[in-house]
């Protein structure tokens, strides 16, 4: 297993896997956001000594329009062009080669890529 995992999707299903991948000590950081309870079996961290954290990369509730109230601002009077940072648009059925590889490609200069369903 890996040493550490990180649960981003916020699914019931997603998580298990995370915890599941990590090996023996190893750590599952959650940054996923669920929008339902889950059930999880708390003896894939005890049996192997795994361990499981939080942490998210913003503000939540009234405090995310304190965050990201200048962006908006700066989107909604068209000062900000958000259509600079999207380098790729790629079908889903292309999202393995030209998404995961691509963006794991030290060579490749993608950098935001968009996934049409």
């Amino acid at each position: 297993g890996v040493d550490v995992a990180f649960e981003a999707v916020g699914h019931e299903a997603t998580l298990g896997q995370a915890v599941e991948a990590t090996r023996p000590g190893g750590h599952t950081t959650v940054i996923g956001v669920f929008g339902d309870p889950v059930e999880f079996e708390p003896q894939h961290l005890v049996s192997s000594q795994r361990s499981v954290g939080g942490s998210t990369s913003h503000q939540l509730g009234p405090k995310v329009t304190k965050e990201y109230d200048v962006v908006l601002r700066q989107l909604a009077a068209g000062d900000l062009d958000a259509e600079q940072y999207v380098s790729s648009r790629i079908d889903l059925e292309d999202v393995v080669e030209e998404g995961f590889h691509a963006l794991l490609d030290e060579e490749s200069e993608e950098r935001k890529i968009l996934v049409r369903p």
